[in-house]
């Protein structure tokens, strides 16, 4: 932890792309660890939407990028694996098989 860290808590934000004309709004975007002048620590050049606190942001959307990847606290909140797959199913067999499943 940075000495610039300790006494408050460490925060995150998403980048704000709302002013653009058509934003990219195709995949989920990535919350970033700020800075305590506001900017993200990966170095990204972006607006940035308003701040929470960081141990409150998903695994899954935190940025892997160098400055940002090693200040991320080191919980998960939800506290549960992320798939695409039902583990229970199986997935050797192909869709096929489970194509009435989805009708």
């Amino acid at each position: 932890m940075c000495k610039q860290d300790v006494g408050f808590e460490l925060q995150a934000a998403f980048r704000d792309a709302s002013f653009w004309r058509k934003p990219d709004t195709r995949f989920a975007k990535m919350a970033h660890i700020l800075r305590t002048d506001g900017t993200p620590s990966c170095g990204l050049h972006a607006m940035m939407g308003d701040p929470e606190p960081a141990a409150r942001v998903q695994v899954v959307l935190r940025c892997k990028r160098r400055g940002c990847r090693e200040r991320w606290p080191k919980n998960d909140p939800d506290d549960q694996a992320y798939s695409c797959r039902d583990k229970d199913r199986d997935t050797t067999s192909g869709v096929a098989e489970h194509k009435d499943e989805y009708q």
